[in-house]
């Protein structure tokens, strides 16, 4: 009777023990990803600061192009180009460490940044007195990461050429295989007053 008891009760600590480590890992993965993705926001804030014309001093040329992830605002989300000749490297893709990938490594990413961008407000929107406050504009920036409910499991379905593929430009990507984690900015123009 009391090797009965003390079975069960093994059973159900070695049940605890499981649960917790999956816990402790799942919480691990959420800790990067967050981290990941503050790091993106911090890009993106980055590269605004190299878009500072039309500005009061100089309203008719515009630098807009300048900017490395800001200058091609298409609909939808995307992931963002890798830039390998940046130092360190900058990529949309992580490994389970939250090191940038190269391009070439991104099907084997483990966590993936996508953004969507959308103008809030644009040089052409007419301000104060019918002028168009060109200095004025405002990108809404929603950015998310993804990464797959199961790293451990490699037979667990993910997009085959990844989490940075495909995935990337659906809406609501497949909840039941990926995790994800959603962040909103604005970002605008760094002009020089």
């Amino acid at each position: 009777m009391a090797l009965t008891m003390m079975s069960v009760g093994a059973a159900a600590v070695i049940s605890m023990q499981k649960t917790s480590m999956q816990s402790n890992l799942d919480a691990r993965r959420g800790d990067v990803a967050y981290s990941l993705l503050q790091l993106w926001v911090e890009r993106l804030r980055k590269d605004a600061m190299t878009w500072t014309l039309p500005s009061p001093t100089n309203p008719s040329q515009s630098n807009f192009s300048s900017t490395q992830f800001l200058k091609s605002v298409p609909s939808g989300w995307f992931a963002p180009t890798a830039l390998a000749a940046a130092s360190p490297p900058i990529s949309p893709g992580f490994d389970i460490l939250g090191r940038d990938l190269p391009q070439a490594s991104l099907a084997n990413a483990q966590f993936c940044v996508h953004i969507r961008l959308t103008y809030l407000v644009n040089n052409t929107t007419i301000g104060k007195g019918g002028i168009a406050n060109s200095q004025d504009n405002l990108i809404r920036a929603d950015l998310r990461i993804l990464w797959p409910r199961s790293l451990s499991d490699p037979s667990a379905p993910v997009a085959s050429d990844g989490v940075c593929g495909t995935v990337a430009t659906a809406d609501i990507p497949d909840p039941s295989v990926y995790q994800s984690i959603y962040v909103t900015t604005s970002i605008g123009q760094n002009t020089t007053q």
